[in-house]
């Protein structure tokens, strides 16, 4: 597997057609399950009432549900509203909250089992809501 060479910033619009749908849906989804593990032991050794205990053991579960109904859509809305001022700021906001927090566990779940993350180097953490998984073609640099 080759590094991909990233000559430009990703714009939706146009480079729709390269979007891989399948590994950024699963790099993302492993993104959100890994947040809601780390929500879910902060909501374990915090709770803040006795119902808690039950909601945080429901949070890796939870939580790419939540991803996939409410931050995808959102992400996507984000990606093509992004020149607008402070769309930027409030995307990197709600990736805090939403996947950002479990950049780490990918990254090590990349080097434990390679063949689970899609991604060929994944960043220790990013605020990135969506990370668009591309078609790109292959570039062959004559040395």
């Amino acid at each position: 597997m080759s590094t991909p060479i990233i000559l430009r910033d990703f714009s939706f619009t146009r480079d729709f057609r390269k979007i891989n749908w399948v590994p950024t849906i699963w790099y993302n989804l492993l993104r959100a399950v890994c947040a809601g593990l780390i929500i879910g032991v902060l909501m374990l050794i915090i709770p803040q009432g006795t119902e808690d205990r039950f909601t945080a053991l429901a949070a890796p579960l939870v939580w790419p549900i939540a991803y996939l109904i409410i931050f995808l859509p959102m992400g996507i809305v984000f990606s093509i509203l992004g020149s607008l001022p402070f769309v930027g700021l409030l995307a990197a906001f709600f990736s805090i909250v939403a996947v950002a927090i479990g950049d780490p566990i990918v990254c090590v779940l990349h080097k434990l089992v390679p063949k689970l993350v899609p991604v060929e180097s994944p960043p220790i953490f990013s605020l990135n809501l969506i990370f668009w998984v591309l078609d790109a073609p292959e570039i062959s640099i004559a040395q």
